[in-house]
């Protein structure tokens, strides 16, 4: 017991434990091997603590149904039942990072003002039309027939034959060194795929699971941009990586791949790079995705203030959020409800990579060095007294 607390305590207690036994588990169905997810449910709430929320109810019922439905494992589903029902209704955990600290720093009513206007002014559109200029850009994209059989090999070839490249003529210094030789990434797109969305794992192999649905811009965004870092790390760190990750970790990795975004989007902005030409989409489809990622991230960043921070109501705040950008809520429900309940971690995105971005080059040598033992005062120095 002790061993396995050793193991597993890292992880946080209430929706984080309840993520790291959802990881654990897709991470079991990959290899078709149950035993440390019946080691984490033994110990679940000696991690969890007296901390839950609806969001770590959600994460442990959708761990049940990934047991049950694909992996045959009907008393582990049983478990994590049980647990999400003793969860629901205990208080979030403490915030992961300094919330009164971040709101000091950022407005994140002007940023997501600004973002906005970025983003009419790329599509030549004013603002009662950007959702409708969104939306036929989106459409034009179109997912060809064959998509889910091409995507292997296609990721494959953009990793190797440009995404490696673009990084090494413009990010050195920014992700991890690589030792040689490293393994060849591999995609998989298998019945459960569309259930667990999208995820990156590191089996024999770096190893992404797409569901096989995503429209060529968003694959390229999501994958062949984000994910592609979460593939380099994988093959930089190597036994040091670990499928289940502390806040720390998680967000410190987040931050590369969050930094990487931003550096692809000013080279295809400035025509410094360009995408494939044998690739199925356009560049202007491809930097809307990137544009319109920045600002699902600020808006998470509103959404920790305001809420998590003040205790507004989660449907006002998708009432007033939908104002400030015109957009209507359900754009923003998905991309939210599924951190709602972490504190801390929607602000994170966008806090930890502008920190990860704006230190000296020294300091960020040492950190993607040290990975895995990072802490947030590394990155971003703790108030006097803490919150």
């Amino acid at each position: 017991m002790t061993n396995y607390l050793e193991k597993y305590s890292k992880v946080g207690q209430g929706a984080w434990a309840a993520k790291a036994l959802y990881d654990l588990t897709v991470t079991a169905l990959l290899k078709n091997q149950f035993n440390e997810v019946e080691e984490f449910i033994g110990i679940f709430n000696r991690i969890s603590g007296d901390f839950g929320g609806e969001a770590a109810a959600r994460k442990l019922r959708s761990a049940a149904n990934l047991l049950s439905t694909y992996g045959n494992q009907k008393q582990l589903a049983e478990c994590c039942i049980n647990f999400s029902k003793e969860v629901q209704h205990k208080p979030l955990a403490s915030s992961c990072i300094w919330l009164p600290q971040i709101e000091k720093k950022y407005d994140s009513e002007q940023i997501i003002s600004s973002r906005i206007s970025e983003i009419c002014d790329f599509l030549e559109c004013s603002k009662a039309d950007l959702e409708n200029a969104i939306r036929e850009e989106i459409e034009s994209d179109i997912l060809p027939s064959d998509w889910a059989l091409q995507i292997p090999s296609l990721y494959e070839k953009a990793y190797t034959k440009w995404f490696s490249k673009v990084v090494e003529a413009h990010l050195v210094g920014y992700l991890p060194k690589r030792c040689f030789p490293y393994s060849t990434p591999c995609v998989k797109v298998i019945a459960w795929s569309s259930e667990v969305w999208r995820c990156w794992r590191l089996l024999k192999r770096p190893t992404l699971v797409d569901p096989g649905i995503f429209r060529p811009s968003q694959f390229f965004v999501w994958h062949i941009i984000h994910d592609s870092v979460h593939i380099w790390q994988m093959q930089a760190y190597g036994e040091k990586w670990s499928n289940i990750l502390s806040p720390n970790e998680f967000l410190f990795l987040e931050a590369q791949a969050m930094y990487a975004e931003k550096v692809f989007l000013s080279l295809m902005q400035n025509l410094v790079i360009e995408v494939p030409n044998w690739y199925p989409s356009s560049s202007k489809s491809i930097m809307l995705r990137l544009l319109i990622g920045l600002l699902e991230r600020e808006i998470r960043l509103d959404l920790d203030l305001k809420v998590h921070l003040h205790g507004q109501d989660f449907s006002s705040w998708l009432r007033e959020v939908s104002k400030i950008t015109n957009l209507s809520p359900e754009y923003f429900q998905g991309l939210t409800a599924e951190l709602l309940g972490m504190p801390g971690f929607c602000a994170a995105y966008t806090v930890v990579t502008d920190a990860f971005q704006s230190i000296p080059q020294q300091q960020r040598d040492i950190l993607l060095q040290e990975f895995p033992n990072i802490t947030y005062e590394s990155i971003i120095p703790a108030p006097m007294t803490a919150v």
